[in-house]
C-alpha cells in the first residue's frame, strides 16, 4: 500500500483507504474517491495530480493525494 501520488500512471489503481481528519475524509467522499474505487492518474505535475474517477477526471493537490492509499 503507498500514497497515491507515488503510483503508477496510466494504471487502474483500487484505493485501499483513506485517512485524515473526518472533514478531509468526507470531501474525499464526496469527490467520489472511496474505499474500493478505482482511479487512474492521467498527469502529474510535481505531486499535483489529475486523476479519472468512475467518469470524471479531477485536479487534485499533492497534500490530498498523500491522504489516499492504493
Amino acid at each position: 500500500m503507498l500514497p497515491l501520488y507515488l503510483a503508477d500512471r496510466n494504471e487502474d489503481l483500487v484505493v485501499r483507504k483513506v485517512s485524515g481528519t473526518e472533514e478531509l475524509m468526507r470531501h474525499i467522499r464526496e469527490l467520489g474517491i472511496t474505499e474500493g474505487s478505482i482511479v487512474r492518474i492521467i498527469s502529474d505535475a510535481d505531486g499535483n495530480l489529475i486523476i479519472q474517477v468512475r467518469e470524471s477526471r479531477l485536479a487534485i493537490s499533492k497534500e490530498l493525494s498523500r491522504k489516499i492509499y492504493v
